[in-house]
């Protein structure tokens, strides 16, 4: 017996993407500083806890919303990844842009901006 896979559907948006990557990227590293400059014992009160996702407008108009995630690194009580995510509403939103940085019980800050 053979089966079918179920057709595709496309959904519109509403709007066609005006993510600007670089406006974008500078809002959710604002965004991620406001945990990078935390200690480490105080990130750990945000693994696995659910951040309130943020609206910002770009200087450009553009709304963007903005997810930041807090994770352990592997093993509980290790390192702790901060991740920001960030769309537009538009397609992005099945694939957003992320930024993040990776700190351990010494505050070391890992990253790559």
């Amino acid at each position: 017996m053979r089966h079918h896979a179920a057709p595709i559907a496309i959904v519109h948006m509403g709007q066609s993407s005006r993510m600007n990557n670089a406006e974008a990227t500078e809002i959710v590293r604002q965004e991620l500083m406001k945990y990078r400059n935390r200690p480490y014992s105080e990130l750990v009160a945000f693994v696995g806890t659910r951040i309130p996702t943020i609206v910002v407008t770009g200087a450009s108009g553009v709304e963007y919303q903005v997810v930041v995630q807090v994770t352990w690194e592997g093993k509980p009580n290790d390192d702790i990844r901060v991740t920001g995510l960030i769309d537009d509403f538009g397609w992005r939103v099945f694939i957003p842009l992320s930024e993040g940085f990776i700190t351990g019980p010494n505050n070391d800050i890992s990253a790559t901006w």
